[in-house]
This record gives C-alpha cells, structure tokens and sequence, in this order.
C-alpha cells in the first residue's frame, strides 16, 4: 500500500517531463535558450532538419542604420545561397532574404552589430526566399519594425496569413554565419519532473531495503 503514491508520482512525473521535451521542439528553430552571440548555434532537433543562423546586416558600408537581425535557415538550398553570399559577397545575386515575422522575441534575434546585442520584440517564423527584386512595402530596416511591431505587421500582412509580417530589406543581405554552442533549453517544469523523478526512486529503493530487512 505505501507504493501506490509512488507508483502514481513516477507515472505523472513521465507524462509530465515528456510533455515538456516535446514543447522543447515544436518550431523550427526551437525555444532556444536565450543567450549571447558566441553561443548561439547550428541546433539539431529530435525531429526536423538542422537549424543554421546567418547575420543579416547592410551591404553598404559605411553602414546607415548600422543594425543586424538573425536569419534561420533549414532548407539546404536556402543554406548553400546564405554561404555565398559570404564567400562572394552581394555580386552573386539574390541578396534579399524574404522572410515572415511575427511579433514578439524568441531569445535568438538580436542586434549584433551593437556592443550590448539587444534582442528584437520580433522574429523570423518562415522563409521564402533570396531574391533580386521585391514590391517597397516590405522594405525597412529592423529598428524600424521595432519601433511599431504591430502596425509593420498589418501593413506587410497578408489575408491568408494575419498575424504574420513580411520583410524584405532592400541593401542588406547575409554577411556571416553566426556560430557557437547553443543548445536546446529544455523547460524547467521538465527539470522539475526529472529532480522529482530521482528523489522518488530513491526512495522507493531506500523503502525497499527497509522492507526486505
């Protein structure tokens, strides 16, 4: 009898903790862990393709605005156009990387370019595309979207997708791949369950030795 609160303990604490593990890999790029530039990083969820991170940052130099977001990319061939770019700069063409955003931050984008790296209140949920040409109305820069992340979203939206902004800045493409060793942020209620897990087994073990003396 002095099992059974044991036994219902360890059978929620695994639903619980797999519940969590599961949350930990719902996007594409993952609720990673928010953290400085040197550790953000390729990520390969459980399931899906690997996640790179590219900066996107002004052509023109010297710079204007002076100001980076981060690009996450996962199809290969996205990935094989953001390395030439870095390899050969803006001259191979297809420097504008269209992309939908959505406000809020999710910890990885960030300013760069600046000394504190600040995150952005928006982020990248889906690419479309390098391109050559695009229509104005998703041209800006990424303080501009900062400074009204709702009203930059209403007027790139489409009907079909509300909610979701779409962004395409004219003289800014993929300058660097930023690297590191970011790893998934496995949310606390799973470590809680985990912490949990071990204290019972424990001491069920400890109650089983008792028993058998």
């Amino acid at each position: 009898m002095q099992f059974r609160p044991l036994i219902k303990l360890l059978v929620l604490g695994t639903i619980m903790s797999s519940s969590a593990h599961g949350v930990a890999n719902e996007t594409m790029a993952g609720p990673i862990r928010s953290m400085p530039a040197q550790q953000i990083a390729s990520t390969v969820p459980a399931e899906g393709p690997t996640v790179r991170y590219f900066r996107v940052a002004e052509i023109n130099k010297p710079c204007f605005h002076c100001e980076s977001f981060i690009l996450p990319l996962s199809d290969p061939d996205d990935i094989a156009q953001a390395e030439n770019l870095i390899e050969n700069g803006p001259e191979s063409g297809g420097t504008i990387a269209v992309s939908q955003i959505v406000a809020g931050s999710d910890g990885i984008n960030r300013d760069l370019n600046a000394p504190d790296e600040p995150l952005w209140s928006w982020h990248i949920v889906s690419f479309d595309g390098f391109s050559d040409i695009t229509i104005e109305l998703c041209d800006g820069w990424p303080s501009l979207i900062e400074s009204d992340v709702d009203e930059f979203i209403r007027n790139t939206s489409g009907p079909l997708q509300p909610g979701r902004g779409q962004i395409c800045f004219w003289g800014w493409t993929v300058v660097d791949e930023v690297r590191g060793s970011g790893t998934f942020a496995v949310p606390a209620l799973s470590s809680f369950w985990i912490l949990l897990l071990a204290l019972s087994l424990g001491t069920a073990g400890l109650l089983a030795m008792r028993g058998t003396r």
